[in-house]
Protein backbone atom coordinates (compact mmCIF):
# COMPACT_ATOMS: atom_id res chain seq x y z
CA UNK A 1 0.00 0.00 0.00
CA UNK A 2 1.22 3.48 -0.84
CA UNK A 3 1.89 6.33 1.54
CA UNK A 4 -1.18 8.56 2.08
CA UNK A 5 -2.09 10.43 -1.11
CA UNK A 6 -4.94 12.59 0.19
CA UNK A 7 -7.00 13.49 3.24
CA UNK A 8 -10.67 14.37 3.65
CA UNK A 9 -11.80 16.10 6.82
CA UNK A 10 -15.28 15.54 8.20
CA UNK A 11 -15.07 19.04 9.70
CA UNK A 12 -16.01 21.37 6.85
CA UNK A 13 -17.90 24.60 6.30
CA UNK A 14 -21.06 24.01 4.37
CA UNK A 15 -24.11 25.64 2.92
CA UNK A 16 -26.76 24.61 0.45
CA UNK A 17 -29.20 21.75 0.55
CA UNK A 18 -28.66 18.11 -0.33
CA UNK A 19 -31.53 16.51 -2.24
CA UNK A 20 -31.91 12.76 -1.68
CA UNK A 21 -34.36 10.26 -3.15
CA UNK A 22 -34.34 6.46 -3.13
CA UNK A 23 -36.26 3.78 -5.01
CA UNK A 24 -36.51 0.09 -4.24
CA UNK A 25 -35.52 -2.06 -7.23
CA UNK A 26 -35.80 -5.59 -5.89
CA UNK A 27 -36.11 -7.95 -2.95
CA UNK A 28 -34.66 -11.39 -2.26
CA UNK A 29 -34.37 -13.92 0.55
CA UNK A 30 -31.75 -16.14 2.14
CA UNK A 31 -32.70 -19.17 4.20
CA UNK A 32 -30.58 -20.66 6.97
CA UNK A 33 -28.66 -22.82 4.48
CA UNK A 34 -25.39 -21.34 3.34
CA UNK A 35 -25.65 -19.78 -0.08
CA UNK A 36 -29.34 -20.58 -0.69
CA UNK A 37 -30.95 -17.49 -2.24
CA UNK A 38 -34.50 -17.07 -3.50
CA UNK A 39 -35.80 -14.09 -5.42
CA UNK A 40 -38.83 -12.61 -3.71
CA UNK A 41 -40.20 -12.31 -0.17
CA UNK A 42 -40.10 -15.88 1.15
CA UNK A 43 -38.43 -14.71 4.38
CA UNK A 44 -40.69 -11.75 5.02
CA UNK A 45 -41.40 -11.19 8.72
CA UNK A 46 -44.34 -9.25 10.15
CA UNK A 47 -44.44 -7.13 13.29
CA UNK A 48 -46.14 -8.90 16.19
CA UNK A 49 -48.20 -6.27 18.00
CA UNK A 50 -49.23 -8.41 20.97
CA UNK A 51 -46.49 -6.87 23.13
CA UNK A 52 -47.26 -3.26 22.23
CA UNK A 53 -48.07 -0.85 25.06
CA UNK A 54 -47.97 -3.53 27.75
CA UNK A 55 -45.83 -3.95 30.85
CA UNK A 56 -43.40 -6.78 30.17
CA UNK A 57 -40.69 -8.69 31.99
CA UNK A 58 -39.02 -10.84 29.32
CA UNK A 59 -35.42 -12.00 29.56
CA UNK A 60 -33.63 -10.94 26.37
CA UNK A 61 -30.65 -13.19 27.15
CA UNK A 62 -32.66 -16.42 27.28
CA UNK A 63 -31.09 -18.89 24.86
CA UNK A 64 -27.83 -16.98 24.47
CA UNK A 65 -25.78 -20.18 24.59
CA UNK A 66 -27.94 -21.90 21.95
CA UNK A 67 -27.82 -19.15 19.34
CA UNK A 68 -26.74 -20.02 15.81
CA UNK A 69 -23.77 -18.11 14.46
CA UNK A 70 -24.26 -15.78 11.52
CA UNK A 71 -22.12 -17.11 8.68
CA UNK A 72 -22.97 -14.58 5.98
CA UNK A 73 -20.79 -11.46 5.89
CA UNK A 74 -21.99 -7.92 5.26
CA UNK A 75 -19.71 -7.49 2.25
CA UNK A 76 -20.86 -6.75 -1.29
CA UNK A 77 -21.55 -10.46 -1.90
CA UNK A 78 -25.28 -10.01 -1.30
CA UNK A 79 -25.48 -7.29 -3.94
CA UNK A 80 -23.50 -9.51 -6.31
CA UNK A 81 -25.86 -12.43 -5.59
CA UNK A 82 -28.89 -10.37 -6.60
CA UNK A 83 -27.25 -9.09 -9.77
CA UNK A 84 -25.99 -12.54 -10.81
CA UNK A 85 -29.46 -14.02 -10.29
CA UNK A 86 -31.22 -11.16 -12.07
CA UNK A 87 -29.16 -10.68 -15.25
CA UNK A 88 -27.73 -13.00 -17.88
CA UNK A 89 -24.04 -13.27 -18.59
CA UNK A 90 -22.87 -10.53 -20.93
CA UNK A 91 -25.48 -7.99 -19.78
CA UNK A 92 -24.53 -4.34 -19.76
CA UNK A 93 -23.44 -3.44 -16.22
CA UNK A 94 -24.81 0.07 -16.72
CA UNK A 95 -28.22 -1.40 -17.53
CA UNK A 96 -28.15 -3.80 -14.57
CA UNK A 97 -27.26 -0.97 -12.19
CA UNK A 98 -29.87 1.42 -13.60
CA UNK A 99 -27.14 3.85 -14.58
CA UNK A 100 -25.64 4.07 -11.07
CA UNK A 101 -21.98 4.99 -10.76
CA UNK A 102 -21.45 3.68 -7.20
CA UNK A 103 -22.22 0.27 -5.68
CA UNK A 104 -22.14 -0.42 -1.94
CA UNK A 105 -24.25 -1.46 1.07
CA UNK A 106 -26.51 0.65 3.25
CA UNK A 107 -24.26 0.15 6.29
CA UNK A 108 -21.12 1.77 4.88
CA UNK A 109 -23.14 4.59 3.29
CA UNK A 110 -24.85 5.32 6.61
CA UNK A 111 -21.59 5.28 8.57
CA UNK A 112 -19.88 7.58 6.08
CA UNK A 113 -22.80 10.02 6.24
CA UNK A 114 -22.77 10.34 10.03
CA UNK A 115 -18.97 10.57 10.38
CA UNK A 116 -18.98 14.42 10.72
CA UNK A 117 -20.56 13.90 14.14
CA UNK A 118 -20.01 10.31 15.26
CA UNK A 119 -16.23 10.71 15.63
CA UNK A 120 -16.91 12.71 18.81
CA UNK A 121 -18.79 9.84 20.45
CA UNK A 122 -17.30 7.59 23.12
CA UNK A 123 -18.74 4.70 21.11
CA UNK A 124 -17.16 5.75 17.82
CA UNK A 125 -15.60 2.99 15.73
CA UNK A 126 -12.93 3.18 13.08
CA UNK A 127 -13.89 2.96 9.42
CA UNK A 128 -11.94 1.25 6.67
CA UNK A 129 -13.15 0.98 3.09
CA UNK A 130 -11.71 -0.20 -0.21
CA UNK A 131 -12.90 1.27 -3.50
CA UNK A 132 -12.24 0.05 -7.04
CA UNK A 133 -13.47 0.98 -10.50
CA UNK A 134 -14.76 -1.79 -12.78
CA UNK A 135 -16.46 -1.09 -16.12
CA UNK A 136 -16.64 2.61 -15.17
CA UNK A 137 -18.55 1.80 -11.96
CA UNK A 138 -17.07 2.38 -8.49
CA UNK A 139 -17.53 -0.43 -5.97
CA UNK A 140 -17.11 0.37 -2.26
CA UNK A 141 -16.59 -2.36 0.32
CA UNK A 142 -16.24 -1.92 4.06
CA UNK A 143 -13.57 -4.02 5.76
CA UNK A 144 -13.14 -5.28 9.31
CA UNK A 145 -12.17 -2.33 11.41
CA UNK A 146 -8.42 -2.12 11.98
CA UNK A 147 -8.49 -1.87 15.77
CA UNK A 148 -10.09 -5.22 16.49
CA UNK A 149 -13.56 -3.82 17.23
CA UNK A 150 -15.17 -6.42 14.98
CA UNK A 151 -13.29 -9.35 16.51
CA UNK A 152 -15.86 -11.19 18.64
CA UNK A 153 -13.10 -12.86 20.64
CA UNK A 154 -12.46 -9.40 22.14
CA UNK A 155 -16.07 -8.90 23.24
CA UNK A 156 -16.77 -8.86 26.96
CA UNK A 157 -19.83 -10.46 28.53
CA UNK A 158 -21.85 -7.23 28.47
CA UNK A 159 -21.24 -6.67 24.75
CA UNK A 160 -22.13 -10.29 24.00
CA UNK A 161 -25.39 -9.92 25.91
CA UNK A 162 -26.22 -6.61 24.24
CA UNK A 163 -25.61 -8.09 20.78
CA UNK A 164 -27.72 -11.17 21.50
CA UNK A 165 -30.50 -9.12 23.12
CA UNK A 166 -31.05 -7.28 19.85
CA UNK A 167 -31.41 -10.55 17.97
CA UNK A 168 -33.67 -12.03 20.65
CA UNK A 169 -35.88 -8.96 20.44
CA UNK A 170 -36.24 -9.52 16.69
CA UNK A 171 -37.37 -13.09 17.38
CA UNK A 172 -39.88 -11.91 20.01
CA UNK A 173 -41.43 -9.15 17.93
CA UNK A 174 -41.74 -10.80 14.50
CA UNK A 175 -43.80 -13.63 13.07
CA UNK A 176 -44.23 -15.44 9.75
CA UNK A 177 -47.90 -14.56 9.17
CA UNK A 178 -49.43 -11.06 8.97
CA UNK A 179 -52.10 -11.83 11.57
CA UNK A 180 -53.41 -14.54 13.84
CA UNK A 181 -50.04 -16.00 14.75
CA UNK A 182 -47.46 -15.61 17.46
CA UNK A 183 -43.66 -15.55 17.38
CA UNK A 184 -41.77 -18.81 17.94
CA UNK A 185 -39.58 -17.88 20.89
CA UNK A 186 -38.44 -21.40 21.78
CA UNK A 187 -36.23 -22.07 18.77
CA UNK A 188 -32.55 -21.06 18.88
CA UNK A 189 -32.02 -17.52 17.63
CA UNK A 190 -30.89 -17.86 14.01
CA UNK A 191 -29.81 -14.63 12.25
CA UNK A 192 -29.17 -16.34 8.91
CA UNK A 193 -32.65 -16.24 7.33
CA UNK A 194 -32.87 -12.79 5.76
CA UNK A 195 -34.99 -10.58 3.59
CA UNK A 196 -32.81 -8.17 1.63
CA UNK A 197 -33.59 -5.24 -0.63
CA UNK A 198 -31.86 -3.49 -3.49
CA UNK A 199 -32.11 0.29 -3.85
CA UNK A 200 -31.10 3.06 -6.20
CA UNK A 201 -30.56 6.51 -4.72
CA UNK A 202 -29.98 9.89 -6.26
CA UNK A 203 -28.02 12.46 -4.23
CA UNK A 204 -27.82 16.01 -5.60
CA UNK A 205 -25.73 18.87 -4.22
CA UNK A 206 -25.51 22.18 -6.09
CA UNK A 207 -26.70 20.53 -9.31
CA UNK A 208 -24.10 17.73 -9.12
CA UNK A 209 -25.91 14.41 -9.13
CA UNK A 210 -24.56 11.07 -7.89
CA UNK A 211 -26.41 7.77 -8.35
CA UNK A 212 -25.81 5.02 -5.79
CA UNK A 213 -26.81 1.35 -6.00
CA UNK A 214 -26.90 -0.48 -2.66
CA UNK A 215 -28.33 -3.41 -0.74
CA UNK A 216 -29.78 -3.68 2.76
CA UNK A 217 -31.42 -6.14 5.12
CA UNK A 218 -35.07 -5.61 6.09
CA UNK A 219 -36.27 -6.27 9.65
CA UNK A 220 -40.05 -6.60 9.36
CA UNK A 221 -43.23 -5.32 7.74
CA UNK A 222 -46.20 -3.77 9.52
CA UNK A 223 -49.23 -5.56 8.09
CA UNK A 224 -51.68 -2.72 8.77
CA UNK A 225 -50.07 -0.36 6.25
CA UNK A 226 -47.63 -2.56 4.31
CA UNK A 227 -44.61 -0.51 5.38
CA UNK A 228 -41.23 -1.81 6.44
CA UNK A 229 -40.03 -0.85 9.90
CA UNK A 230 -36.71 -1.06 11.75
CA UNK A 231 -36.32 -2.88 15.08
CA UNK A 232 -34.19 -1.33 17.83
CA UNK A 233 -33.51 -1.90 21.52
CA UNK A 234 -32.85 0.87 24.02
CA UNK A 235 -31.95 1.04 27.70
CA UNK A 236 -34.65 2.59 30.00
CA UNK A 237 -36.25 5.01 27.50
CA UNK A 238 -35.71 6.67 24.14
CA UNK A 239 -33.25 9.46 24.83
CA UNK A 240 -31.50 7.86 27.81
CA UNK A 241 -27.72 8.11 27.98
CA UNK A 242 -25.09 10.77 27.43
CA UNK A 243 -24.34 9.57 23.91
CA UNK A 244 -27.87 8.67 22.84
CA UNK A 245 -27.93 11.38 20.17
CA UNK A 246 -25.10 9.67 18.29
CA UNK A 247 -26.91 6.34 18.53
CA UNK A 248 -30.06 8.04 17.27
CA UNK A 249 -28.14 9.46 14.32
CA UNK A 250 -27.16 5.93 13.31
CA UNK A 251 -30.77 4.79 13.71
CA UNK A 252 -31.95 7.70 11.61
CA UNK A 253 -29.76 7.13 8.58
CA UNK A 254 -30.16 3.36 8.57
CA UNK A 255 -33.89 3.96 8.09
CA UNK A 256 -33.75 7.15 6.02
CA UNK A 257 -31.61 5.59 3.28
CA UNK A 258 -34.28 2.97 2.57
CA UNK A 259 -37.38 5.10 3.08
CA UNK A 260 -38.44 3.77 6.49
CA UNK A 261 -40.33 6.26 8.67
CA UNK A 262 -41.13 4.21 11.79
CA UNK A 263 -39.10 2.30 14.37
CA UNK A 264 -40.25 -0.39 16.77
CA UNK A 265 -38.23 0.16 19.95
CA UNK A 266 -37.91 -2.44 22.67
CA UNK A 267 -37.14 -0.82 26.02
CA UNK A 268 -35.01 -2.91 28.39
CA UNK A 269 -33.63 -2.51 31.90
CA UNK A 270 -30.09 -2.93 33.22
CA UNK A 271 -30.59 -6.69 33.51
CA UNK A 272 -31.60 -7.10 29.85
CA UNK A 273 -35.27 -7.55 30.72
CA UNK A 274 -37.66 -6.26 28.07
CA UNK A 275 -40.08 -3.92 29.87
CA UNK A 276 -42.20 -2.56 27.01
CA UNK A 277 -42.38 -2.06 23.25
CA UNK A 278 -43.43 1.05 21.36
CA UNK A 279 -43.70 2.48 17.87
CA UNK A 280 -41.48 5.51 17.40
CA UNK A 281 -41.73 7.89 14.40
CA UNK A 282 -38.33 8.43 12.82
CA UNK A 283 -38.83 12.19 12.53
CA UNK A 284 -39.14 12.47 16.32
CA UNK A 285 -35.39 11.87 16.51
CA UNK A 286 -34.86 15.30 14.96
CA UNK A 287 -35.65 16.92 18.32
CA UNK A 288 -32.55 15.26 19.82
CA UNK A 289 -30.43 16.42 16.88
CA UNK A 290 -31.56 20.03 17.20
CA UNK A 291 -30.66 20.11 20.90
CA UNK A 292 -27.15 18.84 20.07
CA UNK A 293 -26.56 21.06 17.03
CA UNK A 294 -26.66 18.12 14.61
CA UNK A 295 -27.83 18.81 11.07
CA UNK A 296 -28.77 15.74 9.02
CA UNK A 297 -28.38 17.82 5.88
CA UNK A 298 -24.66 18.15 6.69
CA UNK A 299 -24.46 14.35 6.79
CA UNK A 300 -25.85 14.08 3.26
CA UNK A 301 -23.53 16.85 2.09
CA UNK A 302 -20.57 14.93 3.49
CA UNK A 303 -21.68 11.68 1.86
CA UNK A 304 -21.73 13.54 -1.48
CA UNK A 305 -18.34 15.07 -0.68
CA UNK A 306 -16.86 11.66 0.21
CA UNK A 307 -18.16 9.92 -2.91
CA UNK A 308 -17.00 12.78 -5.12
CA UNK A 309 -13.51 12.52 -3.61
CA UNK A 310 -13.40 8.76 -4.22
CA UNK A 311 -14.50 9.32 -7.81
CA UNK A 312 -11.85 11.99 -8.37
CA UNK A 313 -9.07 9.84 -6.91
CA UNK A 314 -10.03 6.72 -8.88
CA UNK A 315 -10.34 8.68 -12.12
CA UNK A 316 -6.65 9.51 -11.72
CA UNK A 317 -5.60 5.87 -11.26
CA UNK A 318 -5.33 2.95 -13.70
CA UNK A 319 -8.48 0.79 -13.67
CA UNK A 320 -7.98 -2.06 -11.21
CA UNK A 321 -6.09 0.05 -8.69
CA UNK A 322 -7.65 -0.09 -5.24
CA UNK A 323 -8.25 3.07 -3.26
CA UNK A 324 -8.20 2.39 0.50
CA UNK A 325 -9.60 4.98 2.86
CA UNK A 326 -9.47 4.84 6.63
CA UNK A 327 -10.76 6.95 9.51
CA UNK A 328 -9.42 5.92 12.89
CA UNK A 329 -11.61 5.95 15.99
CA UNK A 330 -12.26 9.45 17.39
CA UNK A 331 -10.46 11.18 14.52
CA UNK A 332 -12.16 13.51 12.07
CA UNK A 333 -10.43 12.75 8.78
CA UNK A 334 -10.28 10.00 6.18
CA UNK A 335 -6.82 9.08 4.89
CA UNK A 336 -6.53 7.78 1.32
CA UNK A 337 -3.89 5.33 0.07
CA UNK A 338 -3.59 3.20 -3.06
CA UNK A 339 -2.83 -0.40 -3.97
CA UNK A 340 -1.33 -0.79 -7.44
CA UNK A 341 -2.65 -3.33 -9.93
CA UNK A 342 0.64 -5.24 -9.70
CA UNK A 343 0.59 -5.53 -5.91
CA UNK A 344 -0.70 -9.10 -5.67
CA UNK A 345 -0.74 -9.30 -1.87
CA UNK A 346 -2.52 -5.98 -1.49
CA UNK A 347 -5.00 -6.80 -4.24
CA UNK A 348 -5.84 -10.09 -2.53
CA UNK A 349 -6.14 -8.57 0.94
CA UNK A 350 -8.43 -5.75 -0.17
CA UNK A 351 -10.33 -7.49 -2.96
CA UNK A 352 -13.62 -5.69 -3.54
CA UNK A 353 -15.19 -7.61 -6.44
CA UNK A 354 -15.67 -11.38 -6.36
CA UNK A 355 -14.22 -13.67 -9.01
CA UNK A 356 -17.71 -14.99 -9.79
CA UNK A 357 -18.98 -11.48 -10.45
CA UNK A 358 -16.08 -10.65 -12.80
CA UNK A 359 -16.56 -13.93 -14.69
CA UNK A 360 -20.14 -12.95 -15.52
CA UNK A 361 -18.60 -10.97 -18.39
CA UNK A 362 -20.47 -7.74 -17.82
CA UNK A 363 -20.23 -5.33 -20.72
CA UNK A 364 -19.92 -1.54 -20.59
Amino acid sequence: MSEPIDYLSTDFHYNGKAIFSAKQLGVFSYDSKKGHLEMGCSNLKYVYEGFMNRKLNIDLTQGIHQQIEKWRSESLDKVFDWLLNSYDEGTSLEEALNGCEFVSRRGPMSRIAISPYIWQSLNDKSQKLACVKYNDVIFIREFTRPDGEDDKSNWNTFVQKASFAGRKFEQLITMDEPEGGEPDTTAPVDPNPELDGIFKANLIVEGRSLNIFYGCEFDALRASDGKFIELKTQLKFVGFGKYFTFKALSWYFQSFLIGIDTLVVGIRDDNFKLTHVEYYPLENLQSFFKKSGIDTNKCLLFLHRFLSTVKKELNGLPEGSILVTERLKNTDQFVFSTIDVGDEMGQAEYAVISKEFREHNWTH
